[in-house]
C-alpha cells in the first residue's frame, strides 16, 4: 500500500472513532459485538451451515426514518456487509473502493471523501444523520498519519 492509502484509512478509522478501539480491525458498530473470525465480515453468511457471527445492531435511535434499520458497519474502516460483499466480488477480496483509491493515489482527499461519503458515515455530506467531521479536520489527520495532499 502506498502513504496516501494508508493515511486515507487510519483517517476514516480515525472517523469512525475505531482507532480508540484496543483492537480496531474487531470492531462492530454500537461497540455490542467483538469480530471473533476476521476470515469474513461478522455478518456474511459461511459455509458450511450458512450461519452469521453478527447480525448487526438496530439504529433506531437515529431517528425515525431508521426504524427497523440496522447497521452491519464492522472493522477498522466500519465496512457494511453489502459493500463488503461488492468489493469482495470485484476485486478479489479487497476491501477498498476502487474509484476512491485512484482519488487517494492522486493525493484528491476530498474529492475521495465525497466518493466515500455515504459508505462513511462521520464524512462530510453523507445522509446518515449522524455526526460528521469537516473536510479540514479529516484532511489535517490524513496528513499528519502521512498522506500526501495534491
Amino acid at each position: 500500500m502506498t502513504a496516501n492509502q494508508l493515511a486515507f484509512l487510519a483517517m476514516i478509522s480515525h472517523s469512525e472513532g475505531t482507532d480508540r478501539s484496543n483492537d480496531p480491525y474487531r470492531v462492530c458498530y454500537g461497540y455490542q459485538h467483538t469480530i471473533l473470525d476476521l476470515a469474513y465480515h461478522p455478518a456474511e453468511r459461511r459455509p458450511p451451515n450458512n450461519l452469521q457471527e453478527w447480525h448487526g445492531e438496530p439504529i433506531d435511535d437515529l431517528g425515525p426514518e431508521y426504524a427497523g434499520e440496522v447497521s452491519t458497519a464492522a472493522g477498522r474502516s466500519q465496512m457494511r456487509l453489502k459493500t463488503w460483499l461488492g468489493c469482495k466480488a470485484a476485486l478479489n477480496l479487497s476491501g477498498f473502493f476502487p474509484d476512491a483509491l485512484a482519488l487517494v493515489n492522486a493525493g484528491l482527499i476530498q474529492e475521495a471523501i465525497i466518493a466515500c461519503k455515504n459508505e462513511w458515515a462521520s464524512l462530510p455530506g453523507g445522509t446518515a444523520h449522524q455526526p460528521q467531521h469537516t473536510f479540514a479536520y479529516l484532511i489535517d489527520f490524513y496528513t499528519q498519519a502521512g498522506g500526501v495532499a495534491a
